[in-house]
C-alpha cells in the first residue's frame, strides 16, 4: 500500500497552484499505486505548495518552467513546473 494518502491535488490547489495531471484517487488508495501529480505555480506566488507536499511525505522535483509556458493560465508571471510523487 502506498504510504501517502493525502490528496496532493488538494494541497496544490489550496496553495493557488494549477494541477496539470494527477493519478486517480482509487489507484493510490485502493490499488496501492504511487500518487503522482504534475503541477505549476507562479514564480511570484506568495504561497507555495512545496512545504505542504514535502511535510505530507511527497518527493517533490522540478520539471521545468519559464514565461513561455504561462500562456493559458490566469497569471502573467513565469510558471514553475513540478512533480510530486508518493513513495
Amino acid at each position: 500500500m502506498a504510504s501517502v494518502t493525502t490528496d496532493a491535488s488538494a494541497l496544490v490547489s489550496g496553495a493557488g497552484g494549477y494541477v496539470l495531471f494527477a493519478t486517480d484517487r482509487s489507484d493510490y488508495i485502493f490499488r496501492g499505486l504511487p500518487q503522482i501529480v504534475w503541477f505549476a505555480f507562479a514564480s511570484s506566488a506568495t504561497t507555495s505548495p512545496l512545504p505542504a507536499l514535502r511535510s505530507a511525505g511527497f518527493a517533490v522535483t522540478p520539471i521545468g518552467g519559464g514565461s513561455e509556458y504561462s500562456h493559458g493560465f490566469s497569471t502573467n508571471a513565469p510558471l514553475q513546473y513540478w512533480q510530486a510523487r508518493s513513495s
